[in-house]
């Protein structure tokens, strides 16, 4: 170790590295992850630059996976690569003290305009996972606390399913940090915005964007089993691997959503473009056609009022 260190010590500060030399310091840098940070006050980041923990302000991590190829190099260069740690590692000083860029990064939608096929509604199976979240007991009061009010946010989602698809823009603090990208799933706020997908599509996706957020593996674990599963299934399934506190001792819990009727009108956000931009467009798929009543076909060509969506 001590020789280890002498020679990242003797590295260049701020230049990219070679391959080959980067290879071997991602190598030391998960064998000896504390003594490096500590003594050599550098490490990797995006570009492959061997730089000062100081210029250091985000961390990437395997997960949850985030697109970060798109980001522009300024970002990249203030993003630690923390892909080779464990998770003991990174959830411990000083590593839990650099925020990662799954929590940081916002991303919002760059078309201001969307049409969506068929009625906006709410999932039972989503409402009743965000519902039996919320008795959730984790081994800090500030984690706890993140994920009761993410699992509050969950219970309140609206179902959107568009037509034309999503762009999406990456943001940190209101400010852009990389380029548009298509994306096929996205949740915004209390808007799940879904691309026409095959629903065995669908079941990796949408736990995999939901999950983004909640930045826990058992909790994206809970999503894969719970996906389009009835509200009794889920809400067995978080009790039997989550510890639940009793719920009299949380005050105002949401529905669990086993008797949840889909909302009249979707939750309206926080910003967005004119709700005139949002156009109800009917559904062209002959299956769902041949099966859908009149009064269905009728309410399909009316126009959503009252939607907006965060810009």
């Amino acid at each position: 170790m001590d020789l280890a260190l002498q020679w990242l010590n003797d590295l260049p500060s701020g230049q990219v590295l070679s391959p080959d030399t980067a290879r071997r310091v991602r190598l030391l840098c998960r064998r000896y992850p504390v003594q490096i940070w500590d003594q050599c006050q550098h490490w990797l980041n995006l570009v492959g630059e061997w730089t000062a923990i100081k210029g250091l302000s985000y961390a990437l991590t395997k997960q949850p996976p985030i697109h970060w190829e798109n980001l522009h190099t300024w970002i990249k260069q203030k993003t630690a690569d923390w892909q080779e740690l464990s998770d003991a590692v990174r959830s411990s000083t000083p590593f839990s003290d650099l925020p990662t860029l799954a929590r940081c990064v916002e991303e919002r939608l760059f078309d201001q305009s969307l049409q969506f096929a068929g009625q906006p509604d709410q999932r039972d199976w989503l409402i009743t996972f965000g519902a039996q979240l919320q008795w959730v007991e984790l081994e800090t009061a500030a984690e706890t606390e993140r994920i009761r009010a993410l699992a509050v946010r969950l219970t309140q989602t609206t179902w959107y399913a568009t037509t034309c698809g999503l762009e999406i823009t990456p943001y940190i603090d209101g400010t852009p940090v990389g380029a548009s990208r298509r994306a096929d799933v996205l949740w915004l706020d209390r808007g799940l915005y879904v691309d026409q997908l095959p629903k065995a599509k669908l079941a990796k996706r949408i736990p995999e964007v939901i999950s983004q957020t909640f930045e826990c593996p058992e909790i994206k674990a809970a999503l894969d089993y719970s996906f389009e599963r009835s509200p009794a299934d889920v809400r067995e399934y978080l009790e039997q691997n989550f510890k639940l506190a009793p719920p009299a001792s949380l005050p105002q819990l949401a529905s669990d959503g086993a008797n949840a009727e889909p909302a009249e009108e979707p939750v309206t956000l926080l910003s967005g473009p004119d709700p005139k931009n949002l156009v109800q467009v009917p559904i062209v798929n002959e299956d769902q056609q041949r099966n859908s009543r009149p009064h269905r076909d009728r309410r399909q060509r009316q126009r959503v009022s009252g939607h907006t969506i965060r810009h």
